[in-house]
């Protein structure tokens, strides 16, 4: 997904090498191939290391990443990309890219889409928040896992457009408007319009 969003934003891909650095926690590897990458390339424009938001928090995973690009004398040619939301999709969850790809679901409607994709979607978007709390130690001491359940469970009803898992609500999103526009085959919402616009990328280009 991260190449189809630098293709978006109009980067020659011939001119970009992407590597996957298997796991979201596994930054340190990310940053040991940069290293490596600057050590051997002459014409190194610049490095974005990205990494979904997922459930954590933005602030702290920036200040990770900063200090360990510091020590490495990578910072001055390094855009981090911290996702605003939970994940690269979520990115495309915007009701004017849907009237710009699609013109005749109007902006109104297309909002009403996305909320019955969140909601469709709520039961897996509610279980990743609770596993992330979980995997993280963010339960606490925890007498009564129900009753912590539905504590998680009442936190994403506070914030769904932040907490909902962006992967599946556009997989979602894209079955509703095929039915919408009565198509036979399955439409994609990783296009170009230029609602989709990602600040990170878009300084990597300058």
């Amino acid at each position: 997904m991260i190449c189809k969003l630098l293709e978006i934003h109009q980067m020659d891909l011939d001119k970009v090498q992407v590597e996957s650095y298997e796991g979201k926690d596994n930054l340190a590897s990310a940053i040991f191939f940069a290293k490596k990458l600057k050590e051997k390339s002459k014409n190194l424009r610049g490095i974005l290391i990205h990494r979904d938001r997922d459930n954590d928090n933005p602030q702290q995973l920036n200040q990770i990443i900063a200090r360990q690009l510091k020590n490495y004398q990578l910072d001055s040619i390094t855009t981090t990309l911290i996702t605003k939301f939970y994940d690269i999709e979520s990115y495309f969850l915007n009701q004017e890219h849907i009237n710009k790809v699609y013109p005749s679901i109007t902006i109104d409607r297309a909002k009403e889409l996305i909320e019955q994709a969140t909601n469709e979607t709520e039961p897996t978007s509610k279980a990743k928040l609770r596993k992330a709390y979980a995997q993280y130690g963010k339960y606490d001491k925890m007498e009564d896992p129900k009753q912590k359940a539905d504590e998680i469970d009442a936190l994403y009803d506070t914030d769904p457009i932040k907490y909902r898992y962006g992967k599946d609500v556009l997989y979602k999103l894209e079955e509703l408007i095929t039915n919408e526009l009565q198509l036979t085959d399955k439409i994609s919402l990783t296009t170009l319009s230029e609602f989709i616009k990602v600040s990170e990328i878009e300084k990597l280009k300058t």
